[in-house]
């Protein structure tokens, strides 16, 4: 089911002998089925401050402490860059229970979501079009302004294009492969009807490369080069994103006493607290220029060479030499994007890179 899940409440279980305190060690046979409904439904524990364990006995003879209550979040929320967490309070003269606060967050509301290249839009038939016109548009300015407006351009025809073909592209890998299915479900009982062994061609080809596409759309959000290519990688990715959530920093004591849960409060106090630990200026000593002189020192011929004037041919070597793989220049573009597009872009790359040198300036 594709819909984001929150369930919360008392679970009248733990999920691992380290959540309860005193009494009964409980058995792996009492655990089980409770983690392994949360593992078959991918249900994630939210982060959470306050008690760690959520209900007491409230025996003075024999005291016991476990984490019943707890909020779950399926790997949905994961996707769509929601994040939850929850606070308990002390269970006060009311009730064994700790009463919970849920606060959920969205990750990305105070900023645009960045643009990404991803690769697989390279393997699609219609990418170099796609490319050719986005980016066959006339840019007045220097050779480095029109080079950045071009590729910032180049954005909306790139988003537009993974929207048509790519989007949800679990959902379209997945729909692809149940109508291939069904082709050859039909094909068994017809064997003989040439169009539907047509039919199923078709739709093979079209299940493979959404499968691949998918595969290497995980592959790049997790954004490690030791993942294994056999696999589609999802698995890897949401436990990534889970591992993420855990880390995260939902709130934190300032050294006044008050607690803040705000991502942007969170941040900026971080950075008052170490400026003031490391922002603190020392005297610096003047430079030595005789040192300098000591040591081995390149001969004049090796010097010319850093001097020499930089080639188109140089500037492509060192660009192909970039893994597909690593992860994209700020302005989101991937070294696959200038490999794949080279024809048509490499002439521009070499001369934006070339007037830097030149001109020993770099527009921001």
């Amino acid at each position: 089911m594709n819909m984001l899940w929150l369930i919360l409440g008392d679970f009248n279980c733990v999920k691992s002998p380290t959540e309860k305190q005193l009494g009964a060690t409980p058995t792996w046979y009492e655990l089980k089925d409770f983690a392994e409904c949360c593992l078959s439904l991918g249900l994630n524990d939210a982060p959470t401050t306050g008690c760690y364990f959520t209900w007491y006995s409230n025996s003075e003879s024999n005291p016991v402490w476990c984490k019943l209550d707890r909020v779950l979040f399926n790997n949905e929320w994961l996707e769509v860059g929601l994040l939850c967490n929850a606070h308990f309070n002390p269970s006060g003269c009311l009730s064994d229970h700790s009463p919970g606060i849920v606060s959920i967050l969205d990750l990305f509301a105070s900023q645009p979501k960045p643009f990404r290249f991803f690769n697989m839009w390279a393997d699609h038939q219609d990418f170099m079009a796609t490319v050719e016109n986005g980016w066959n548009l006339n840019m007045d300015g220097t050779t480095q302004f029109s080079f950045c407006r071009k590729l910032k351009a180049l954005k909306g025809h790139l988003k537009a294009f993974n929207n048509l073909h790519f989007s949800h592209i679990s959902v379209k890998a997945k729909d692809a492969d149940l109508a291939l299915q069904d082709a050859q479900i039909q094909l068994e009982f017809d064997p003989e009807n040439a169009a539907i062994r047509d039919l199923v061609g078709e739709l093979r080809k079209k299940a493979v490369f959404l499968a691949e596409a998918e595969r290497h759309f995980y592959y790049q959000k997790a954004k490690l080069h030791f993942l294994k290519m056999g696999n589609r990688n999802t698995k890897f990715f949401h436990d990534m994103k889970r591992n993420a959530t855990k880390s995260s920093i939902l709130a934190i004591t300032k050294t006044d006493g008050s607690t803040i849960t705000s991502a942007m409060e969170i941040g900026q106090e971080f950075v008052s607290y170490f400026t003031s630990l490391l922002g603190t200026q020392v005297q610096t000593l003047p430079v030595d220029n005789a040192v300098f002189n000591w040591g081995p020192k390149l001969s004049s011929e090796l010097a010319l060479e850093l001097c020499r004037v930089v080639t188109p041919e140089e500037v492509k070597q060192a660009l192909f030499r970039i893994s597909e793989n690593k992860a994209p220049s700020p302005d989101g573009y991937s070294a696959c994007f200038f490999k794949r597009a080279w024809h048509i872009v490499g002439d521009q790359v070499c001369t934006a890179v070339l007037d830097f040198f030149r001109s020993s300036r770099l527009l921001r």
